[in-house]
C-alpha cells in the first residue's frame, strides 16, 4: 500500500557495490572480446603474387661467378638475386634472356639452367651464362616414343646448390608407359635402361652415389651415371615422390614416400627411418632443408592430410635435425606448434594462411635466408591471390606466409 505524501524506494546497492559491478561488467565484455581482438590481430590480407598461377619447381643456378640466383616460372622466368649491399634479394635485375615457349619446369646443374617448354609439344633447352644463350637439348637418337616430356631434375645439396652437370627427364609414351633420360650437359638425352614410374627427384650423396626416384618404380642408383648403369635400390619399390639431401652426415639422403615413409640411404644401406601413425597424412614430395641464426636445422616436408572422402589441407611440416637426423620416436610439427623451433611463429596464421593449399616446392634462399613457396591455388581466390609464388616475411609488422609481391 502506498500513501499520499510517502515516497516508496527500491533499495539500491551501497556506491561502492555499484562500482565494483561496472568493473565486472567492463571485466566480462573485455573477456568476451579478447578472442575477437585476437583473430583480428592475426587476420592475413591476401596480396596479389608477381609470380602467378601455378609456378614451377624453384632451383638455384650460378648465373654469376660466385654469384647464385632463385629461378622460377610462371611460363616467363624471374631470377630473384641478392644484388644490394645489404645482401637483401631484390628480382629481375639484370638480363634475364627467356627460353622459346612457355616454361612448365626447371633444374639447374652446375654448368647449366634447364627449363622445359611447351607442354602441347614439349622441348628441352639449356642455359649458359657463360654465353647468355638457350639451345635446344636433343636426344642422343631419338626419344623412343617416349615424347611426352614432362619433368627434369638436377643433382642438388640440402641447401639446393647443384653439385653435379647431371640432369635427368622423365617422359611417357602415348601407352601411359614411363621412361627416365640422362644428359651431363656435353651430350645429348640417353635413356636409362629398365626404369618404370614417373621420375619425383634426384639426389647424389656427396661422395659416390648418385640417385633418382620415381612415382611408382622406387629409387635407383648408379656411381656413374654417365654409363647409365643405373640399378634399383632394395626395398624402395613403391611412389617415391622425392628426394632430399641431408646436410649430415654428407653422404645421407632421405627418399620421400607418399604413405607417409622416410628412408634413409646411406653409403649403400637402406633403413625407414620414419613411417606415419596416421594414415591421413601423406607427402607429396617436395621438401627443403631450412636454417635459422639461431643454429636451427629444420627437414621441412610438403603434405596432405585427408580430412574427409573429399575434403584435405595441405601446407608442410617440419622435423628437427639440429642434432642430426633424429632417432626413436620421430614427430613431424604443424610449423608455429613450437616458435622458438619453426619458421613460424604462428601455428594459426599458419593454419589461415599456407595450410589449406598444395605446396608444390620449398626453398630457403641461401643469400638473404627467406624461405619461398610454390603455391597451388584452389579456385576459392579471386584477383589471381589463390595461388602463385609465396614467401614468410614480415609484412605491416607480422610475420606470416603471403604471396611474393
Amino acid at each position: 500500500m502506498r500513501f499520499l505524501g510517502s515516497e516508496h524506494k527500491t533499495p539500491r546497492p551501497p556506491a561502492g557495490k555499484w562500482y565494483g559491478l561496472v568493473i565486472m561488467a567492463l571485466f566480462l565484455f573485455a573477456c568476451e572480446q579478447a578472442p575477437i581482438f585476437d583473430m583480428i590481430s592475426r587476420e592475413v590480407k591476401p596480396r596479389e603474387p608477381r609470380v602467378k598461377g601455378v609456378p614451377t619447381k624453384m632451383v638455384l643456378y650460378e648465373y654469376e661467378t660466385s654469384k647464385y640466383g632463385m629461378y622460377v616460372a610462371d611460363s616467363s622466368l624471374h631470377r630473384y638475386a641478392a644484388e644490394v649491399p645489404n645482401g637483401e634479394g631484390v628480382w629481375d635485375k639484370g638480363s634475364i634472356p627467356q627460353p622459346s615457349g612457355r616454361i612448365f619446369d626447371l633444374a639447374a646443374t652446375k654448368s647449366y639452367l634447364y627449363a622445359l617448354t611447351d607442354p602441347d609439344s614439349p622441348r628441352l633447352y639449356r642455359f649458359d651464362w657463360k654465353e647468355m644463350k638457350w639451345t635446344e637439348v636433343k636426344f642422343v637418337s631419338d626419344n623412343q616414343g617416349y615424347s611426352r616430356l614432362q619433368t627434369i631434375y638436377g643433382e642438388c645439396g640440402s641447401d639446393g646448390k647443384p653439385l653435379t652437370d647431371s640432369l635427368y627427364l622423365g617422359a611417357s609414351n602415348s601407352a601411359g608407359a614411363y621412361a627416365v633420360f640422362h644428359t651431363d650437359g656435353i651430350t645429348g638425352l640417353t635413356l636409362i635402361p629398365s626404369t618404370t614410374g614417373l621420375l619425383t627427384g634426384a639426389a647424389y650423396d656427396g661422395s659416390d652415389k648418385h640417385y633418382f626416384a620415381t612415382d611408382g618404380g622406387g629409387v635407383y642408383t648408379s656411381t656413374n651415371p654417365d654409363t647409365l648403369g643405373f640399378s634399383l635400390v632394395p626395398e624402395t619399390e613403391g611412389a617415391i615422390k622425392g628426394l632430399i639431401q641431408l646436410p649430415f652426415p654428407s653422404s645421407s639422403v632421405i627418399a620421400l614416400r607418399g604413405d607417409g615413409a622416410l628412408i634413409e640411404l646411406n653409403s649403400g644401406s637402406v633403413k625407414k627411418v620414419y613411417e606415419a601413425a596416421d594414415n591421413s597424412l601423406s607427402l607429396t614430395g617436395p621438401a627443403a632443408v631450412w636454417k635459422d641464426n639461431g643454429g636451427n636445422t629444420l627437414l621441412l616436408l610438403a603434405v596432405r592430410v585427408s580430412l574427409s572422402g573429399s575434403n584435405s589441407t595441405y601446407g608442410y611440416r617440419e622435423l628437427d635435425i639440429t642434432s642430426g637426423f633424429p632417432t626413436g620416436d620421430i614427430t613431424l610439427k604443424e610449423p608455429g606448434s613450437d616458435p622458438a623451433h619453426s619458421t613460424a611463429d604462428d601455428n594459426k596464421r599458419y593454419k589461415d594462411t599456407i595450410e589449406p593449399k598444395p605446396v608444390n616446392s620449398l626453398l630457403q634462399v641461401p643469400s638473404d635466408r627467406t624461405l619461398f613457396a610454390s603455391v597451388q591455388g584452389r579456385g576459392i581466390s579471386q584477383n589471381n591471390t589463390d595461388g602463385g609464388l609465396w614467401s614468410y616475411r614480415s609484412r605491416d609488422g607480422i610475420w606470416q606466409w603471403n604471396a611474393e609481391e
